[in-house]
């Protein structure tokens, strides 16, 4: 339900699941678990997009007394018709503490048409920092 919510707040009308992962991990090591979503829905053909289309990563965090829900990567798609636009495909590859601090940093898988790669995001409260990429 947090992945259609979020993808209606940005204009996808009727948002289908595709794959999905969900993972909970305590980041921060403070007894509070932290959410994570991937999912995706695309059309297979790893060239074209349209309405509808999205590969996401998100974080569901509470904050206070709320429940916030923090994007780490969104491509979400909006034209009616098809384009070619050689999509990545993102999921949930690892939680690690790289930088020995105390504090998980998660890492994003992806692929794409001829290519793949991963990001390392370092979670800091609400704030989500791409702290290093590589890709081919």
């Amino acid at each position: 339900q947090v992945v259609i919510d979020w993808l209606t707040e940005k204009g996808v009308p009727s948002p289908e699941i595709g794959s999905l992962q969900i993972f909970r991990v305590d980041l921060e090591g403070d007894g509070a678990d932290e959410i994570f979503i991937s999912a995706t829905h695309l059309d297979g053909s790893q060239h074209a997009t349209k309405a509808g289309d999205y590969s996401i990563v998100l974080m569901r965090k509470v904050v206070g007394s709320d429940a916030v829900t923090i994007p780490l990567v969104a491509d979400v798609y909006s034209s009616s018709e098809l384009e070619i636009t050689f999509p990545r495909t993102y999921s949930l590859a690892n939680f690690i503490d790289l930088n020995q601090d105390g504090i998980l940093e998660v890492i994003v898988g992806f692929d794409k048409w001829e290519g793949f790669g991963a990001a390392v995001y370092q979670i800091d409260n609400q704030n989500v920092i791409k702290a290093l990429w590589a890709g081919c």
